[in-house]
């Protein structure tokens, strides 16, 4: 339950420096001690495959989101690096809310990778489920015509001669 309030609260925090335009300072540490070093590049490691993993899968879904967080932002952009629903800031959510637990760092490495078995791959749906809500709430609804329609227009088309003009042409457009 600590790491479910901890996580939560992390998210929740984030979402709130969000709105209210400053920089979410909970991802911040100090710097680690020497003999720390080894786990958090083991940490590290595990957040990027992570973090790639979910970018080679959801991806759009992502940019969805975080371009429907930044239409109803006024004064501040949102981008991946700041939105609280990105791969990496929810792992690293997770990671701080597995920090207060007394395992050893062999131990947390086990619940992190868990936690990407269990928790990232599900991700995708709440993605999908959040573009869903912003659409029906009317932020960006006809969003995703527009990126099929967009898509459609830059299809590249064979050129029918041997003329290296028109290809040139073509690819200006």
């Amino acid at each position: 339950r600590a790491i479910q309030r901890t996580f939560n609260q992390k998210i929740e925090h984030s979402f709130r420096s969000l709105c209210l335009g400053g920089e979410d300072s909970s991802n911040k540490t100090a710097d680690p001690p020497l003999l720390l070093n080894e786990y958090i590049a083991e940490v590290d490691a595990v957040i990027s495959r992570m973090s790639n993993k979910f970018k080679a899968t959801s991806s759009v879904d992502l940019y969805k989101v975080t371009l429907r967080l930044d239409a109803i932002s006024n004064e501040f952009t949102v981008n991946e690096k700041n939105n609280p629903l990105s791969h990496a800031n929810v792992c690293l959510y997770f990671n701080a809310a597995i920090q207060s637990l007394g395992l050893d760092s062999k131990a947390k490495l086990l619940v992190l990778k868990l936690f990407d078995h269990f928790v990232i791959s599900s991700l995708a749906s709440l993605l999908i489920a959040a573009n869903a809500a912003l659409a029906a709430a009317g932020i960006l609804p006809d969003f995703n015509k527009q990126m099929s329609v967009s898509a459609n227009e830059e299809t590249i088309h064979p050129i029918e001669s041997n003329d290296t003009s028109g290809a040139f042409l073509q690819l200006q457009q």
